[in-house]
């Protein structure tokens, strides 16, 4: 007959042979025949990675990305640093979504300025990293051409609509039209 200690030491190792093969017969046996055939298990999330395009017009930026899931928006700002501390420089937009097709604008662009952005898909950030963000600049607008040279006589216009004379073409758009007197016009002092 056995004692009380060694019934209980040999309850204890019966118990812990069942857990560990259990366990371990997962491990070994179940678990790589899944990852052969995971294909057949869906258990994996897919990466999700965002290309994002930004066309600037204007004062407007319209940033645009394409992806499955139906939720979606940015978070702006100036500095990486507002959106970091998610202080109340740091501004949220919705998207405007069409089947996978997603699309946020930033309106009061401001010249020379930095913007920086996440995407938002489903409360979750892209990039992912804290310290990481999309950028682009607004650059400063073109200032027209001044031509001022001596030969721009606004009695000379007319001729020069005629002929096509580029050195009348003060609006930049490759031909000489009456729009190009008024530019001629209002460069000269009154």
């Amino acid at each position: 007959m056995l004692n009380q200690n060694t019934k209980g030491f040999l309850t204890l190792l019966t118990i812990t042979g069942i857990v560990s093969s259990v366990f371990y017969g997962y491990k070994g046996l179940i678990e790589p025949n899944l990852m052969r055939n995971a294909e057949l298990f869906p258990v994996e999330i897919a990466e999700i990675t965002i290309t994002p395009k930004v066309e600037i017009r204007d004062t407007l930026a319209s940033i645009t990305w394409e992806i499955e899931d139906s939720a979606g928006g940015i978070k702006y700002a100036n500095k990486k640093q507002d959106c970091i501390d998610k202080n109340n420089e740091c501004l949220s937009i919705q998207a405007e979504i069409n089947g996978t097709h997603h699309k946020a604008e930033i309106l009061n662009l401001k010249e020379d300025t930095d913007y920086f952005y996440k995407i938002i898909v489903n409360g979750e950030e892209f990039p992912k990293e804290d310290e990481k963000f999309f950028s682009f600049k607004k650059p400063s607008d073109p200032k027209p051409a001044e031509n001022t040279g001596p030969d721009l006589d606004p009695k000379n216009i007319h001729e020069a609509i005629k002929t096509q004379d580029l050195t009348y073409d003060l609006n930049g758009d490759g031909k000489v039209t009456i729009a190009d007197l008024y530019m001629l016009n209002s460069k000269k002092p009154n």
